[in-house]
C-alpha cells in the first residue's frame, strides 16, 4: 500500500538503505526534472531532492549527483538538494567536502525546515547554502501568532542580508501568503 515517508525513512536511515533509496530518488527526480524543463519561456524550473545525513556521510553523493545529471541531461542549476540542520550539525570534514563539491557542480543547496532544529545562524555563513526553507510550522502560525510573524520576518531579513533565497513551506491561506 501507500506509505508516507515518515513511516519508512527512519528505518531506511537506520539500516543504511537510505543511500540506495536516495540514489534511486535522485535519478528519478533528475529525469523528471529534465522532462519538465520548459521550452522558450525564458526560465528554468528547479526540482528539489531531500538528502539525509547518512547519504552525506556515505561519501559518494557527489558521484551520484553527477551521474544523475549526466544521465538525465538536467542542468545542475536546476537541481536543489535540501539538507537538514541536523546534517550540518555533524561536524564532519566529509560533509563539508561534499557540500563544496556539489556547489562546484552548480547544484543549489537549501537548509530544509530552518528554525526547527538546533538552529545556528553560523550555518548560513559557514556552509555554501543558497536557500533557507522556512518550516511549515512557522508558516501555519502566521494567521494568529504575532511571534511567528516576527520570527518569519527575521528569518527572511537575515536571508536577504546574506544574499540567500527564501522559501516558505506549507502556505495554505491567503493571510499567510499576504503576510509573507
Amino acid at each position: 500500500g501507500l506509505l508516507v515517508p515518515e513511516e519508512f525513512i527512519n528505518i531506511a536511515e537506520d539500516t543504511g538503505q537510505v543511500v540506495a533509496l536516495g540514489k534511486w530518488v535522485l535519478d528519478r527526480a533528475c529525469q523528471q526534472g529534465s522532462d519538465w524543463q520548459p521550452v522558450d519561456i525564458g526560465r528554468q524550473l528547479t526540482i528539489s531532492v531531500n538528502v539525509s545525513p547518512r547519504q552525506m556521510l556515505d561519501g559518494h553523493l557527489c558521484d551520484y549527483v553527477r551521474e544523475a545529471l549526466e544521465a538525465s541531461g538536467l542542468p545542475a542549476t536546476a537541481l536543489v538538494l535540501e539538507i537538514t540542520e541536523r546534517t550540518l550539525m555533524v561536524n564532519s570534514p566529509l560533509i563539508r567536502q561534499q557540500l563544496d563539491e556539489l556547489k562546484q557542480l552548480g547544484v543549489r543547496l537549501a537548509i530544509d525546515d530552518f528554525g526547527t532544529g538546533y538552529s545556528s545562524l553560523a550555518y548560513l555563513r559557514s556552509f555554501p547554502i543558497d536557500i533557507v526553507k522556512i518550516d511549515k510550522s512557522f508558516v501555519a502560525a502566521l494567521d494568529e501568532d504575532e511571534q511567528a510573524v516576527a520570527l518569519v520576518h527575521s528569518i527572511i531579513s537575515i536571508a536577504e542580508a546574506l544574499g540567500l533565497d527564501t522559501v516558505a513551506e506549507g502556505v495554505e491561506t491567503p493571510t499567510q501568503l499576504e503576510t509573507l
